[in-house]
């Protein structure tokens, strides 16, 4: 029998393509705002609610949920947002996983590049270097927090933190995003045009989540 795997953030661009490259091997569910299909379930961060179907004889859960950080201007609420889709729905998972004395084999969660802080350097950085002090920063590191809850409380057999630069996508994500506009004649250039993007490709991050996910 396959092990189940559950997939937050379903609508995202890694979601979709990581679920096709490991459906071979496991069986795929999804938490999601609104279930359209069979194997999805819902789950309402606002309400605090939360569909414990998606947890029976689950194994592992790979966490990507979290508020788009470029969508919309940064007021003091979408701030709050920004953390709160993030750390919240780490500890609804995990509170439900609890109550249902549920361990899993594994707890992936992306996070960020933006640990480190939002530099132009040729420097590149570790798993040990030191993180940064303005917001993003602060965002990741409160979600690395949430994620790591789950093996300080004896919740997951491991927890592993992706940090993820930008995902570039053909049909989705930021590319895309960029792309459009350029399109209808209406780009314009940033800055100097000199800082650093690091990036990725969504097929490349894929393949580190799926690692992840198997060397479990």
């Amino acid at each position: 029998m396959k092990e189940i795997v559950l997939i937050t953030g379903a609508s995202g661009a890694i979601a979709k393509v990581l679920s096709k490259k490991i459906e071979k091997d496991y069986t795929v569910r999804f938490l999601t705002r609104k279930k359209k299909t069979e194997n999805e379930f819902e789950w309402d961060l606002n309400n605090n609610t939360i569909d414990e179907q998606a947890f029976e004889n689950v194994s592992h859960i790979i966490h990507l949920a979290g508020a788009n950080i470029s969508e919309r201007r940064w007021t003091e609420e979408r701030k709050k947002e920004l953390i709160d889709s993030r750390v919240n729905s780490a500890k609804l998972i995990l509170n439900t996983l609890k109550n249902k004395n549920i361990k899993l084999k594994s707890f992936i969660s992306a996070s960020g590049i933006n640990f480190y802080g939002i530099k132009t350097t040729d420097k590149i950085f570790s798993e040990n270097d030191s993180a940064g002090n303005d917001f993003l920063s602060k965002v990741v590191q409160v979600w690395e927090k949430a994620a790591d809850e789950f093996t300080e409380q004896d919740v997951a057999e491991r927890v592993v933190k992706v940090r993820t630069a930008v995902v570039l996508s053909k049909n989705d994500g930021a590319l895309a995003k960029m792309i459009t506009p350029i399109k209808f004649g209406i780009g314009s250039p940033i800055g100097s045009g000199k800082q650093y993007m690091p990036w990725i490709h969504v097929d490349d991050i894929c393949a580190i989540y799926e690692f992840a996910l198997k060397k479990s």
